[in-house]
């Protein structure tokens, strides 16, 4: 796979998979690799990643694999956005969203247990059949993803800034 891959992508980022409670209901076949087992699949990621000039970086990962040429990074960060985009950012610290995390800070759009699509590592449905429930009671004329807003309800405004580099980006056009 990374022989076709080579060329066509800039980057493949890789995680472990954390053992969340939703994964162990929905998932309970999977089983946590050791940190020596970690260790050996990041050595043998590396040399393909290597052999194939591919750039290979983790995310979310507690161990250090630069040894083997696996940059520490996140899947979502700043400068991966801003160059799929061909836009700037601004210079930002990273807070990530979970342990060990270097993505930048994101916001859930949408409601937990609502997809429908029954995707085994999702982390949003706590199990298939309340996300077919809650689907099924989706009203398109209301302004919210399924139900409809009660008088009892408080709608909040979340804080929402851009990191867009206005300076930056002023310059392109």
């Amino acid at each position: 796979m990374s022989k076709q891959l080579s060329g066509h992508i800039d980057r493949c980022i890789f995680s472990f998979v954390e053992m969340y409670k939703k994964l162990k209901t929905n998932m309970p076949e999977i089983t946590e690799l050791s940190n020596s087992e970690k260790t050996e699949l990041a050595k043998g990621l590396g040399e393909i990643a290597e052999k194939y000039n591919i750039i290979i970086q983790t995310c979310a990962t507690d161990i250090d694999y630069t040894s083997f040429g696996i940059n520490p990074s996140g899947c979502m960060n700043l400068d991966i956005l801003g160059k799929a985009n061909n836009i700037r950012f601004k210079k930002l610290k990273h807070k990530g969203m979970r342990k060990n995390c270097k993505c930048i800070e994101t916001r859930d759009i949408g409601a937990y247990d609502t997809c429908p699509n029954g995707c085994k590592y999702c982390y949003a449905n706590s199990t298939p059949q309340k996300a077919i429930e809650n689907y099924k009671k989706h009203n398109p004329n209301s302004p919210i993803l399924f139900g409809k807003i009660n008088t009892t309800d408080i709608i909040q405004q979340g804080n929402q800034q851009s990191f867009l580099d206005l300076n930056q980006n002023l310059k392109l056009f």
